[in-house]
């Protein structure tokens, strides 16, 4: 059994081996053999040529003239509006790049320009206590707030 295996493998080798060096050998071979098998036709039936009409292909008729033209000058006024916007998107890039650039340099030469500032030292806090006597009383009621009385009921 195991014989048998072994010999089904090295003949699947051989087979491939062959076939890689027939493909070496002859490599437009299988571009004949493609052409049949994309159509779908068999190699006994007779190839179907079609005749190409002269007339038609030698003289395109006015109207298809005419068509054409327009259109030709139509693409060509799209590809000179196209080439303006593309010139017109540089320069605007182009122009704000400058800006920026004068910007940071402006905003460089401000802190270059202006001294460090100095914090001032906070006041110190008063020192009274509670608010006693006369002035304290006085304070208090200017400060008072009045409390709302609650509905009864």
């Amino acid at each position: 059994m195991t014989n048998l295996a072994s010999d089904t493998a090295k003949t699947t080798k051989n087979l491939a081996r062959q076939a890689a060096k027939q493909i070496a050998r002859e490599p437009f071979e299988i571009l004949k053999t493609a052409s049949r098998q994309v159509s779908g036709m068999e190699a006994g039936e007779p190839a179907v040529q079609e005749e190409p009409q002269t007339s038609d292909v030698q003289k395109p008729k006015p109207e298809e003239v005419a068509l054409g033209q327009k259109i030709k000058e139509k693409d060509i006024r799209l590809i000179q509006a196209l080439e303006t916007e593309i010139k017109e998107i540089r320069e605007k890039k182009a122009r704000e790049e400058e800006q920026e650039k004068q910007i940071q340099e402006g905003e460089e030469a401000q802190k270059e320009e202006q001294p460090k500032a100095l914090v001032e030292p906070a006041a110190k806090k008063g020192r009274k206590l509670f608010g006693f006597g006369q002035k304290g009383q006085a304070e208090k009621l200017q400060t008072r707030v009045e409390k709302p009385i609650p509905p009864s009921g």
